[in-house]
């Protein structure tokens, strides 16, 4: 058994992990997931992907582990243009996610997050 944390950056993820250290909990791998605006850019502005970098480099100086940086196979536009197949709204795009349907948590963050347990528990990572 590996035991994972999702690190958000947020200030509530951070603590988490001293948490972890101080209560000597076991801790194997950190992972976070990117959102990818473009196949090439992500969605983040530049000081936010500037704090990850010193985030991370202070995150394995103190905890020893390096964060895994994920991403859904498909980016944020893509996923945007794509047709719906099935129900009242087939045919036409997701679009904007909006609160009911918000397709976007689910296939941009909970997928990457998904396969990661899949492959844990299978031994295949």
């Amino acid at each position: 058994m590996q035991y994972i944390a999702s690190l958000s950056y947020g200030k509530d993820s951070i603590a988490m992990l001293e948490v972890i250290k101080q209560h000597n909990m076991p801790l194997d791998r950190i992972v976070h997931v990117e959102i990818m605006a473009t196949d090439t850019i992500p969605a983040d502005l530049p000081p936010m992907m500037e704090f990850k970098i010193k985030a991370d480099k202070i995150i394995k100086e103190r905890y020893g582990i390096d964060v895994e940086h994920l991403h859904a196979k498909v980016s944020y536009e893509e996923q945007f243009y794509t047709k719906i197949q099935k129900g009242k709204r087939a045919g036409s795009i997701y679009g904007f996610p909006m609160i009911k349907g918000a397709w976007c948590n689910d296939r941009l963050k909970m997928k990457p997050l998904y396969h990661i347990q899949k492959t844990t528990r299978h031994g295949s990572e």
